[in-house]
């Protein structure tokens, strides 16, 4: 099944929210299986975007960090890969605690159990919240 989830770059100055193709291989039923498997295919990914054999920036990417200051690839020389069990507690739990919205087209997913219906190129947005310093809990 194919989706979009709506992603901004990090890193750049750019303000354009880019619509990514997600290729999942079971269709979700609740929230909770949606997030699994949109982290089950982003740790595939990341595992196999590591396994290039050369990493090199393109045109447009080198532009991008040069407006933002520092021109560099992205290699971090650490040979660790994601452990998928503990990036799916993780995301579950940020969800859980409002860390993480999702929106299912314009509708808000409010709980890990709630039924969805999604269907092929659905579009997908998360949203992480953060916290302003220097306010009153």
């Amino acid at each position: 099944m194919v989706i979009y989830v709506n992603l901004k770059k990090i890193g750049g100055r750019n303000k354009k929210i880019e619509k990514k193709e997600f290729h999942l291989e079971n269709t979700p039923k609740t929230t909770r299986e949606l997030i699994t498997e949109v982290v089950k295919t982003s740790v595939k990914n990341y595992v196999e975007e590591k396994e290039k054999l050369i990493d090199y920036l393109e045109l447009n990417e080198i532009k991008d960090k040069a407006q933002v200051g520092k021109v560099a690839n992205n290699s971090d020389f650490d040979d660790r890969l994601p452990d998928l069990q503990s990036a799916i507690e993780n995301a579950l739990l940020s969800f859980e605690d409002e860390i993480v919205r999702i929106f299912l087209e314009d509708e808000e997913l409010k709980n890990l159990d709630e039924k969805i219906n999604l269907k092929e190129n659905s579009n997908i947005t998360f949203i992480k919240m953060t916290m302003l310093s220097g306010g009153m809990w």
